[in-house]
């Protein structure tokens, strides 16, 4: 209902009066994470990680936490922990993209082919090898990644046509592949929707970073930014070093 003071308040007084319970934590944990207190989040997802150590999800919320909180060390130690208590495809894909912001590209490469064998239908996992690839082995394994990304989100898109995540995506693979005037003319028909996602405008940033438009790209990261995307991060991605190479985005 929005009422995050109280919501907060009754958190804690179940903690309170039920410390030794793992769930109360997660709880209190899950609402900070929603808030955007990904500090706060992660001191309780520490605790359900002591209270339930065998549990791969309070390891895996504790290293999202520590991701978006800018501390890819501790992330990757808690979700390398998450995958030994039992392997994922989506734990190892966090593990492969907390190893790529840290330029650690034959790491990303390794685990990002592990949730592959999991999920060898994600397009979203073929492009993150293919990014890694990109910054590793050059554009030949590159390019065989992310075709295979754009064939697979190509099939998905025919299910669901209008779904603006995988437009989206398949813009961003196709100015990977070299086509920009199909990749922008997506763009240019998606920006006339109500967009609200950041992840969206991350993608459209990429594509005119991919498509030599630097003066766009600085404005679809910005509007990233405003809608919560975590500068933090974009500092630290290697797909952005022509744009902050250049000094602050704004």
């Amino acid at each position: 209902l929005g009422n995050d003071i109280e919501a907060e308040e009754m958190l804690l007084k179940v903690i309170q009066l039920e410390p030794g319970y793992w769930k109360n934590y997660l709880a209190l944990g899950d609402f900070l994470f929603a808030s955007g207190k990904y500090n706060s989040a992660t001191k309780e997802y520490a605790r359900v990680t002591l209270l339930k150590p065998d549990d791969e999800q309070g390891f895996n919320r504790l290293g999202a936490s520590l991701y978006l909180d800018d501390q890819l060390d501790k992330a990757s130690i808690a979700w390398s922990r998450s995958l030994e208590i039992q392997p994922n495809a989506n734990n190892y894909s966090n593990l492969g993209t907390a190893q790529f912001f840290r330029h650690q590209f034959e790491a990303a490469i390794i685990n990002y082919k592990n949730a592959l064998k999991l999920k060898p239908a994600d397009p979203v996992l073929w492009a993150n090898l293919g990014d890694a690839q990109k910054f590793s082995h050059g554009t030949e394994e590159a390019q065989k990644s992310y075709l295979r990304a754009f064939g697979l989100a190509k099939e998905q898109l025919l299910v669901n046509p209008h779904d603006h995540d995988i437009q989206s995506m398949l813009a961003r693979y196709q100015s990977e592949l070299g086509d920009c005037i199909r990749a922008n003319s997506i763009i240019t028909k998606l920006k006339t929707k109500e967009i609200s996602d950041p992840y969206l405008f991350y993608d459209f940033s990429i594509v005119a970073l991919n498509c030599n438009d630097l003066s766009q790209a600085k404005v679809d990261m910005g509007k990233a930014i405003s809608l919560g995307y975590s500068e933090k991060l974009l500092a630290r991605d290697i797909m952005f070093s022509a744009i902050y190479s250049q000094g602050n985005l704004h």
